[in-house]
């Protein structure tokens, strides 16, 4: 089920009386709330289907790296298994929410 910008809005929203609540750093506050805003500008640009604005093309540019990082994180973890630092067990745990984190980044398609 895909998230609603208003969703993402609303939750933007209550971040500083969340925080508040939760006594949380400002610093993870800020990068929660620039990722939160990350993903609801990629929604809007999904939902507009403009590829041509500039705003968007600044948006394509930034999830690009973030899928080659999440490739790269992948083949780390696998690695680190490799070498077993880690056990098979971490190595799924770890390797599906680098896959939560990609579908997500794509927009929820399926990516390989």
């Amino acid at each position: 089920m895909a998230v609603s910008p208003s969703q993402d809005e609303e939750a933007i929203k209550a971040m500083p009386e969340l925080a508040t609540d939760l006594r949380s750093e400002p610093k993870i506050v800020e990068w929660l709330r620039q990722e939160y805003e990350a993903h609801l500008a990629s929604v809007r640009a999904r939902s507009a289907g403009v590829h041509d604005d500039p705003e968007v093309l600044q948006h394509q540019d930034y999830f690009a790296p973030r899928l080659a990082l999440i490739a790269h994180k992948r083949a780390t973890v696998v690695r680190l298994r490799d070498e077993r630092l880690i056990d098979d067990t971490v190595l799924r745990r770890l390797r599906a929410a680098l896959g939560s984190e990609e579908v997500r980044l794509s927009g929820g398609a399926a990516v390989e």
